[in-house]
């Protein structure tokens, strides 16, 4: 099966997808190599029996396989630290400025008709805090698929878990500084593992409980998260009397 034919169901396909749509920012040349491949897939294939696309030009054909590689192989840098770390800072950036702007109606779980008696500023502010979950969720959706499952990032390595085992559906993946905000964090394993406290399931009320208490909000790579993790889990040396 050809690149170029599967490269919709790659996780740098989802990582431009997601590009478009606004949520973080991508290479310039990693959308240029897309934009290119869409147009030589235009160009050279054609609606068969059932609607199948198929390649009737060979050269264009040979022309998209290159441009396909070379997206799949995603040589365009660091996507995580470059791109997707940037982009979450200034979503968590903006969240704050619209939470402050939006007073007491950023402490309910869901917009009220009282609203509608604020100002515009203020009511523009009170919507994008109430819709923070969409960017939130994609862009660290994105993470996620550019970082892959725990098993897929241990892939190699026979032995224990060199770093963090829960990946990025460890505690530790989202707040760096969990274990002083939540000291059980470790027994509890995951959210939902012990009570927590912030008061709602609304995730501007679990980002505003985060922010008031200096949580350190992130998307680590495999290597800043298993050093952290790493770190925290340091066993004490042991020490002989003399």
């Amino acid at each position: 099966m050809h690149a170029a034919d599967t490269f919709d169901r790659s996780h740098n396909y989802r990582f431009i997808h997601s590009s478009k749509q606004g949520w973080h920012t991508a290479p310039q040349a990693m959308l240029d190599d897309y934009d290119e491949l869409q147009q030589l897939i235009k160009d050279g294939q054609e609606a068969r029996s059932w609607g199948k696309q198929v390649w009737v030009n060979k050269e264009i054909e040979q022309q998209a396989e290159a441009v396909a590689v070379r997206l799949h192989r995603g040589t365009y840098g660091d996507l995580v630290v470059e791109h997707l770390q940037p982009s979450f800072a200034k979503l968590l950036t903006h969240f704050a400025a619209d939470r402050r702007a939006a007073g007491a109606y950023a402490m309910r779980d869901t917009v009220t008709l009282d609203m509608l008696d604020e100002d515009d500023h203020m009511r523009a502010a009170i919507v994008r805090v109430h819709s923070v979950m969409g960017p939130y969720h994609a862009i660290r959706r994105t993470w996620a698929d550019l970082r892959g499952t725990p098993e897929a990032e241990n892939s190699g390595n026979y032995g224990p878990p060199l770093g963090d085992p829960q990946g990025v559906h460890s505690p530790l993946a989202e707040v760096a500084n969990i274990g002083d905000l939540a000291p059980h964090w470790k027994t509890a394993g995951q959210y939902g593992g012990q009570p927590w406290p912030w008061s709602s399931q609304a995730l501007h009320v679990k980002l505003g409980w985060l922010i008031d208490h200096d949580a350190e909000l992130w998307l680590p790579t495999k290597r800043e998260q298993d050093a952290l993790w790493n770190q925290l889990h340091q066993k004490p040396r042991r020490t002989t009397a003399a």
